[in-house]
This record gives C-alpha cells, structure tokens and sequence, in this order.
C-alpha cells in the first residue's frame, strides 16, 4: 500500500510539474501577442500622426519582438529564412531599414508590401477569427 501512496503522490507532483513548466511558455506567448498588438498599434499611431518616424520604428520593434516572443525565436528565423518567404522578408526589413533611416513613407510602403507577401497565407485564418 505504501508503494500505490507513493505512486499517486509521484503522479500528482509530475502533473504538477508540468503545469509549472507550461507556465513560462504560456506567459511568455501572452506577452508576445500584447507586443505585436502594441507594434501594429503604435504603427497605425505613427501613419496617424503624418508617418512620425519614432512611432514607426517602436511599432516595427515591438511586432518583430512580438512575433519572436510569441512563435520562438527558431521559428521565426525558420520563417523569415523559407525560399517561399525570403522576398516578404527582404521587403519588411528593408522597409525597417528605411524607417529607422528616416525615410518613413517609403519605409512603410515596402514594409506593407513585405508584410502582404509574408502573411498573406495567414489572412483567411484571421478572416474566420474576426
């Protein structure tokens, strides 16, 4: 009997366990999802306030700290480095480039051109969210 006490004691502290080690991984997706909201925030912010070159460029970092928060930080080079996504990519860190570089409107125009052909498989997945 003391060996079956043992046993269910075991299991309930390995579910434990894996609760806890679930936690950080959970958190940490949270805090990626409310940065990439902040950055595409922040980016409308600054297409408001005439393409204002600081808001662009927190808005880019926050989405591109965001995604790698939320997905991992394999994963998003794995993303960003897939032949079929190599060009959306060039197109979005080069528009970045520009922003931070102080040619705002240009930068955000190919960095829309970047985002499209980066996520454009994903837009039907949101559309059924929404």
């Amino acid at each position: 009997m003391a060996t079956d006490a043992s046993d269910a004691d075991g299991d309930a502290r390995a579910g434990t366990r894996e609760r806890t080690d679930e936690r950080p991984t959970r958190g940490r997706t949270e805090i990626g999802i409310g940065l990439t909201s902040f950055g595409c925030g922040f980016t409308a912010l600054g297409v408001v306030f005439f393409f204002d070159r600081g808001l662009l460029a927190m808005g880019n970092l926050m989405f591109l700290s965001g995604v790698t928060l939320t997905i991992g930080p394999r994963q998003t080079v794995k993303f960003f480095g897939r032949p079929r996504n190599q060009r959306g990519a060039f197109c979005f860190l080069f528009g970045l480039a520009l922003v931070l570089y102080g040619w705002p409107f240009v930068g955000l125009c190919v960095e829309g051109y970047g985002f499209v052909a980066l996520f454009s498989a994903f837009f039907p997945t949101v559309l059924i969210f929404l």
